[in-house]
């Protein structure tokens, strides 16, 4: 039986930490990028959000400039290979070159007004919901809905996306955030309702 939609949702699908074009194999399989095409569940209406690090080059802007262009060219390739009404939250890793990229295929870039942790929230089901690229920090009644943290290792910004021991503790042990990060998630979106209805019946004892 096929999920439907919930109105009160506005977004039918969630993902993060795609880095599209990422080649350094310790980050991701080999073919990831087509196997993110192939696999890639949603249709042309729904709606996606996407919590930041769609790139995966640490910003186009690091790159000399035909291969900058050569880049944006093969990102904006890719990102017509995925359909969906898409919102991108931006991520770290995600440059101005990169979300003008977005922009271009379409995509609706979401900057938290400049503040790089503030995330977009709503409501279902009497939690709000905080949608940002970083976990955000709790209060009563909030869920948080994230990536940023997924295997193997510091990344050359020195980002930490494998835990340490102490956060990898904290956020096991907070049943209220949800890591969306593709390489957790074979590397394709989640249906939000789905997600939501599952982690909220654990919280509220009633599955």
């Amino acid at each position: 039986m096929s999920l439907q939609p919930s109105a009160s949702l506005p977004y039918d699908w969630v993902v993060s930490d795609l880095h599209l074009l990422l080649e350094a194999k310790q980050y991701r399989p080999r073919g990831a990028d087509e196997l993110i095409v192939a696999n890639w569940p949603v249709t042309a209406t729904e709606r996606v959000l996407f919590l930041g690090d769609l790139d995966g080059m640490w910003g186009l802007g690091f790159l000399a400039r035909q291969d900058a262009e050569d880049a944006a060219i093969a990102l904006g390739a890719l990102l017509e290979k995925l359909p969906g009404r898409v919102t991108l939250v931006a991520g770290n890793w995600d440059s101005d070159d990169v979300l003008e990229v977005a922009d271009a295929a379409g995509w609706a870039v979401a900057r938290a007004d400049g503040d790089p942790v503030k995330g977009l929230q709503f409501q279902y089901r009497g939690w709000v919901v905080d949608c940002g690229h970083f976990p955000a920090v709790l209060v009563p009644g909030m869920l948080s809905l994230h990536g940023h943290f997924h295997p193997p290792a510091p990344c050359l910004q020195g980002h930490l996306h494998e835990p340490g021991e102490e956060v990898a503790s904290h956020f096991e042990s907070s049943r209220r955030h949800i890591n969306v990060a593709a390489p957790l998630r074979s590397f394709k979106p989640l249906r939000l309702q789905e997600l939501l209805d599952e982690r909220i019946d654990h919280l509220e004892g009633s599955c």
